[in-house]
């Protein structure tokens, strides 16, 4: 099996909406990521977690720089076409508010 990252990415907006859910509505979001972990169990390699934010380092030092990477996980499939087929009921995909995966294929060393 290959493995693949996933980076979750996620338009301000959306984000807003989310930080400001009661207690409760933030339960029912986490119960469809939890749902959709149960249903690919054997493909998730890492749940994952949320991120950000984004500071870039170089040789002239750090800067905090704003970006939509919201989260990652870490999947195994077969194949590209395998592991973004897993996708097709992901909860960031489902909540139709602009929200994408993009996937990257890990190479082992």
């Amino acid at each position: 099996m290959k493995k693949f990252l996933l980076i979750y990415h996620s338009p301000k907006e959306a984000m807003e909406k989310f930080a400001s859910m009661s207690e409760e509505e933030v339960q029912g979001v986490m119960g469809v990521w939890m749902k959709w972990k149960e249903t690919h169990v054997d493909a998730v390699v890492d749940f994952g977690n949320p991120v950000g934010p984004q500071h870039v380092t170089s040789v002239d030092g750090s800067k905090l720089q704003e970006d939509d990477v919201t989260g990652y996980g870490i999947v195994q499939a077969e194949s590209l076409e395998a592991a973004q087929s897993l996708l097709k009921d992901h909860p960031v995909i489902m909540d139709n508010d602009g929200s994408t995966v993009s996937v990257y294929p890990v190479h082992e060393m």
